[in-house]
């Protein structure tokens, strides 16, 4: 009878251990929405609920990342922060983003930080927060290596343009290239020209799919 049991005990300890396993792997692997564009990755930062602008069931940085994406067919990693930001009370997002960016802070982010060894252009993007990125895309900076990549920039705003990401990102990552910028207006991001706009800069840039 003990055989019986501890052989139970092992069947379900291998099961349980391949069950880990495969969660564990399909969680790495879905750190990255694929796109046709292997070549190509777009991180970015986005804050739904209410900004700036109103309240938004989809952040403006997301809907611009997801007309870059369409653009160039490139793969996407969101930095979500392992603490949401309010969404329902503006005072208090500008309350921590304030004292965040006061401490230089480096709020963790969920999950795992994406394997970018095989793309050569990044799109790197957020909303433009006391002129700079938010913290949480400073945490993905010193995480992840973008040295030697062509780099990319953008942003929404509320009439800041790029404000010092193009320079943070000169000084972030010496040795990659980094190429000229897109931003718009988060009251604007929805309109039918942003898309065209974006179509433009990444025509402009070679990278269109």
């Amino acid at each position: 009878m003990k055989k019986f049991y501890l052989t139970i005990l092992v069947v379900l300890g291998v099961v349980l251990g391949l069950s880990w396993r495969e969660s564990a792997q399909v969680n790495a692997a879905t750190t990255i929405k694929k796109g046709s564009n292997s070549d190509t990755l777009i991180v970015y930062f986005s804050k739904s609920g209410i900004n700036y602008e109103g309240y938004r069931k989809t952040g403006n940085t997301a809907k611009l990342a997801n007309d870059i994406q369409k653009a160039t067919g490139a793969d996407m990693y969101e930095i979500v922060p392992a603490k949401p930001y309010s969404r329902t009370s503006y005072k208090a997002v500008e309350k921590r983003a304030t004292a965040e960016q006061k401490q230089n802070a480096r709020p963790a982010i969920k999950g795992s930080m994406p394997d970018v060894s095989k793309y050569k252009t990044v799109f790197i993007g957020s909303p433009i927060w006391y002129n700079e990125y938010p913290m949480p895309v400073r945490t993905f900076m010193d995480k992840v290596d973008l040295n030697g990549k062509t780099l990319m920039p953008f942003a929404t705003d509320s009439g800041s343009g790029m404000g010092e990401q193009p320079q943070q990102l000169k000084k972030q990552y010496p040795k990659a290239k980094i190429k000229k910028g897109f931003s718009v207006e988060g009251a604007d991001v929805s309109k039918a020209n942003t898309q065209t706009n974006v179509n433009k800069w990444v025509k402009n840039l070679g990278l269109s799919k």
